[in-house]
């Protein structure tokens, strides 16, 4: 009976082991990092379904449309911004990591690493981005009606204006739409129907030496460097080193 015992354990480990996603490679590193970060937020949040996050994360990775239910899109919109990133989710370790973080447990990977990983993977993002952010203004510039700064900035007038130009200090209302250089809206105030007001010289660089060049009435549209945005370090959605393209339309100044 005691040579049968060992034997016995084996058996009930195996199963167990092989249900546990290989958690040594930096993808399954990250992977469990965000989804063990989201499911600790989520904890305070029961208003959100975790399965249905992960669902919908799964189904903006495998291409589906999202769909009606409130967890699921906000999965989608996750795992969309993951995919229009070119970062690669490995969703059997990202579950692991969200009941994780759901449950309160204690981390599978230590967390220095999940930490290391996560920074290794946005310093690879940025570069990769600076790359492709070069290359993309290189390009545009040579557009017809293109006209590029001294700081580097470029814009084109799409509709031209008559009214005042503002100044730093002034307080402006526009409409504008934000993308990235691949196509994805990460900011709209058209698409939520209300236009934005803020001080010129309290916003990104390149929205304060831009707007100034407007009249109201007009729209341009900007392409703005990395080191005139978010710089090395992003913002939100916005991956580091982005170069950002606004569509800017000036309704007005408020002084």
């Amino acid at each position: 009976m005691k040579k049968i015992i060992p034997v016995l354990i084996l058996a009930l480990c195996i199963p167990a082991l092989a249900c546990t996603p290989g958690l040594s490679s930096e993808k399954a590193k990250y992977s469990y990092s965000f989804g063990y970060q989201i499911g600790s937020v989520l904890k305070s949040r029961p208003m959100f379904n975790r399965e249905n996050i992960t669902a919908g994360m799964k189904d903006a990775l495998e291409g589906r449309d999202p769909s009606g239910d409130k967890s699921r899109q906000i999965g989608h919109r996750l795992g969309k911004s993951y995919k229009d990133q070119g970062i690669s989710i490995d969703m059997e370790v990202f579950t692991l990591g969200v009941n994780d973080g759901y449950e309160g447990t204690e981390p599978k990977i230590a967390r220095n690493v999940m930490s290391d990983a996560v920074s290794t993977l946005q310093r690879d993002i940025s570069e990769k981005n600076l790359k492709a952010g070069s290359v993309y203004l290189a390009a545009n510039k040579k557009k017809e009606g293109v006209v590029v700064t001294a700081s580097g900035l470029q814009y084109r007038i799409l509709v031209p204006g008559n009214g005042q130009s503002p100044r730093a200090t002034d307080k402006v209302r526009v409409h504008y739409t934000g993308k990235l250089i691949n196509g994805e809206v990460f900011d709209s105030s058209i698409a939520r129907n209300t236009p934005a007001e803020f001080v010129l010289n309290q916003v990104i660089k390149g929205w304060t030496e831009g707007v100034q060049l407007m009249k109201v009435g007009s729209k341009y549209e900007f392409a703005i460097p990395s080191d005139l945005g978010y710089g090395p370090r992003g913002a939100g959605s916005i991956p580091g080193n982005s170069v950002l393209i606004f569509e800017v339309e000036l309704l007005g100044i408020l002084r």
